[in-house]
């Protein structure tokens, strides 16, 4: 738990989200940020020797917090709010897969634990055509919590 929170502390998005303007963010902008800030937690997750360091996994520890402190921290009303992406697992995905019509099949089977960069980018460009009126974290609705 230290190395991920040290990770956090490293990537930058935590002092980011203390003196942005969450108003002024849109789509490309924060997908830059979330880039920049995956790659810094994985390099600071291997120098500490941390095993199984992938993308899909940093990029949960980013969506997650980020979560935490925008969506749910009462301000799920900004425009950062809107773009942020939701924690994606396998849960999410399989729900997407079996209950939104046109759906890619292979969602159900992608390993979130294993993407790398481009297929995490492709993933959540083709999630954000679920719900492209709504904000983005509201894709959660099809997660379940258990995988059943």
């Amino acid at each position: 738990m230290d190395n991920l929170r040290r990770a956090l502390e490293e990537c930058g998005v935590r002092q980011f989200l203390s003196s942005c303007d969450l108003n002024s963010m849109d789509e490309a902008s924060f997908d830059t940020h979330h880039r920049s800030w995956c790659g810094k937690i994985m390099s600071c997750l291997k120098n500490l020797k941390v095993e199984n360091v992938t993308f899909g996994r940093a990029a949960k520890l980013v969506a997650i917090y980020v979560k935490s402190v925008v969506v749910l921290g009462g301000k799920h009303e900004t425009a950062l709010a809107g773009v942020a992406h939701p924690p994606i697992d396998r849960t999410l995905l399989r729900r997407v897969a079996e209950e939104v019509k046109g759906a890619r099949l292979k969602w159900k089977s992608t390993s979130w634990t294993t993407l790398d960069q481009d297929d995490y980018s492709r993933l959540i460009r083709e999630l954000r055509t679920i719900i492209p009126e709504e904000p983005f974290w509201m894709l959660e609705q099809y997660w379940t919590g258990t995988d059943e």
